[in-house]
C-alpha cells in the first residue's frame, strides 16, 4: 500500500493482497518481522587482532525490530473534496456472493467468469430488475465452480451485447455470450492486461507485447478484422479504453512511467475506420503495471478516470471532462483518498442518466485500513458526493453494466465473487 501523506511510498503490495477469507471476517495480525543475525565478522590479515569487533550475538543479543509504518495524518477538512449523499438516486437491491474469486464483469444477464480453460461461466439473474421503490433481493445463481477453476486475480472480460473478450496466453480471443467456439483474433496481445470493447458492431483495443527495443502497443481491431495502432511513433500503452460517441469511438490510453504518465486520446471515425491525431490531453504523476485507465461517454463528449498521485503527498481519482474531440488540459476534478493504493479498481457507465463511476479507496488513513467501494456521479463541481456499496479487506477488480432502469455491478473481493442490482428512484 502507497503510504503517501507525510510519509515516502512503503513498499508495494503483493497483486494478490486484497486476498482474504470473508468480507466481514477478522483480522488476523501479521508476524512481526525481525532481522536475520549477522554473521561474525573476520578480521583482515593485516588488522590487529584486538582491533576485532565484537559480534553482538556473542551475548544473544537480538536485532532491533524494524519500525512499523507510520499512518499519514486524516485529510484536513480543507483538502476533502468528497461529502456523504444527502438523497440517494439509486436503490440498493441484494448482495449476492455468486463464488469464487474469478476474472468477471457484469452483463445484461448476469456476470460472466472466465475459467482456466477459456470457457464462459455465467451467473444468470434469475428474474428481472424489480420494479419495487424499495430494495428487494435481485437474486443471481450462484455458479458451480470451484476455486480450482478459475485464476482468482486475473483481469474480468470486456463484454459487448454480443460477445466477451480477453487475453490467454498471448492471444486475444473472444466467446459469444450464447455459446460457441474459442475465436483467436491475434496472437500478440499482452498477458496480464485488459481488453476494452465499444461500438456495434464491436470495436476492440487491446495491448500488444514487447518486440524487441519497441514496448507495448494499444492497438485496435475494427469489426472487419483490420487492424490500427492507436500508439503514435515513439510512444509506448501500458492500458487502453474505449467508449460511444454517437457512431464513432473515443480511445484513450496511458504510457505508464515511474516518472510521469502521458494520457492520450484520439477519436475513431468508425465509417471510415480513420483515427484523428493523437493528443496528449493531460500528464499525470508517477504509475505502475496495475494502474488503469477507465472512460464513459457523457452527453457533452466523455469522462476519463485515472487513479493515480496527485502530488508528493496525496492520491486519489483524477477525472478528465473530454470534450468530443479531444483536446489539450481538459477540466480535470479529484477525489482524494485518505491514502494511496496499489491496485485501485475503477468501473464507470451511465447510470439514470448521467455518467457515474464506482471506485475503489482506503476507508480511513491507516495502512491496515479496509477497503470501501463508493459509487459517485461525475460532475465538474468541485466538491463531489459518493455512496458506499461494499466494505472489504480488499478489491481485485470492479465491474458495471448498464441496465435501462440502472445497472449491474460486480466485484472481486476477499477472494469472493459478487454481485448486486443498482436501481434508479
Amino acid at each position: 500500500m502507497r503510504l503517501l501523506r507525510g510519509r515516502a511510498v512503503v513498499g508495494g503490495v503483493l497483486l494478490a493482497s486484497w486476498a482474504y477469507t470473508a468480507c466481514d471476517s477478522p483480522r488476523a495480525p501479521a508476524p512481526e518481522a525481525t532481522a536475520a543475525p549477522k554473521p561474525k565478522a573476520k578480521p583482515k590479515p593485516s588488522a590487529p587482532p584486538e582491533a576485532e569487533p565484537e559480534a553482538p550475538e556473542a551475548h544473544g543479543a537480538a536485532a532491533a525490530p524494524r519500525p512499523k509504518p507510520r499512518a499519514p495524518k486524516p485529510l484536513a477538512e480543507n483538502e476533502k473534496d468528497d461529502k456523504p449523499v444527502e438523497n440517494s438516486r439509486y436503490l440498493l437491491d441484494g448482495l449476492n456472493d455468486v463464488g469464487p474469486a474469478a476474472p468477471a464483469a457484469a452483463f445484461s444477464r448476469g456476470v460472466v467468469m472466465i475459467t482456466r480453460s477459456d470457457e464462459l461461466a455465467i451467473s444468470k439473474l434469475l428474474q428481472p430488475p424489480s420494479k419495487a421503490k424499495k430494495p428487494v433481493a435481485g437474486a443471481l445463481e450462484p455458479t458451480v465452480h470451484g476455486p480450482q477453476d478459475f485464476w482468482s486475480v486475473a483481469r474480468g472480460p470486456a463484454l459487448s451485447a454480443t460477445h466477451a473478450y480477453w487475453v490467454s496466453k498471448g492471444r486475444l480471443v473472444r466467446r459469444a455470450l450464447d455459446g460457441g467456439e474459442l475465436e483467436i483474433l491475434a496472437t500478440d496481445a499482452r498477458d496480464g492486461t485488459r481488453v476494452a470493447v465499444a461500438g456495434s458492431p464491436d470495436v476492440v483495443a487491446y495491448i500488444t507485447q514487447p518486440v524487441g527495443k519497441q514496448d507495448s502497443l494499444a492497438r485496435l481491431r475494427l469489426p472487419d478484422g483490420k487492424k490500427l495502432d492507436l500508439t503514435p511513433e515513439g510512444a509506448a500503452a501500458s492500458s487502453v479504453s474505449l467508449t460511444s460517441m454517437g457512431e464513432d469511438i473515443i480511445a484513450s490510453f496511458i504510457d505508464g512511467r515511474s516518472g510521469m504518465t502521458p494520457v492520450h486520446a484520439r477519436r475513431l471515425h468508425v465509417k471510415s475506420g480513420k483515427l484523428d491525431p493523437d493528443v496528449v490531453v493531460w500528464v499525470s504523476g508517477a504509475t505502475q503495471g496495475m494502474t488503469e485507465i477507465v472512460s464513459v461517454g457523457s452527453d457533452h463528449g466523455s469522462w476519463l478516470m485515472l487513479p493515480v498521485e496527485r502530488d508528493a503527498s496525496h492520491f486519489g481519482l483524477a477525472t478528465l471532462a473530454l470534450e468530443p474531440d479531444p483536446k489539450m488540459d481538459p477540466p480535470l476534478r479529484w477525489r482524494t483518498y485518505e491514502n494511496g493504493l496499489d491496485r485501485s479498481p475503477a468501473a464507470a457507465t451511465s447510470l439514470c442518466g448521467a455518467p457515474a463511476v464506482a471506485y475503489v479507496r482506503p476507508a480511513d488513513a491507516s495502512p491496515t485500513a479496509n477497503q470501501e467501494l463508493v459509487l459517485s456521479q461525475l460532475t465538474l463541481d468541485e466538491t463531489a458526493s459518493s455512496e458506499p456499496l461494499a466494505t472489504a479487506r480488499g478489491f481485485a477488480d470492479v465491474s458495471l453494466y448498464p441496465l435501462p432502469e440502472g445497472a449491474l455491478l460486480a466485484y472481486v473481493a476477499d477472494r469472493r465473487t459478487w454481485a448486486r442490482l443498482i436501481r434508479c428512484k
